[in-house]
């Protein structure tokens, strides 16, 4: 139950961010009021950076064991 609610995403590893934008929509859909998402592994390639910024995820917070690129 997440209606009215506020929801925290935690992942251990985020590549192109399908699973946790599909997991973001499917949580604002059922009525959440924000959604922060938390990852340990920060890939990101390829459509991530798009399909976050796209997304109802309202803030992403990551570690540094990943080296992360600039979206072109």
């Amino acid at each position: 139950e997440v209606e009215g609610k506020n929801v925290l995403i935690v992942d251990d590893l985020i590549d192109t961010a399908g699973t946790l934008t599909n997991a973001a929509a499917a949580l604002k859909e059922r009525g959440a009021l924000s959604i922060i998402a938390i990852c340990t592994h920060p890939i990101l390639s390829g459509p991530a950076f798009q399909r976050i910024e796209d997304s109802p995820i309202d803030e992403l917070l990551v570690t540094d064991t990943v080296q992360l690129r600039q979206p072109s």
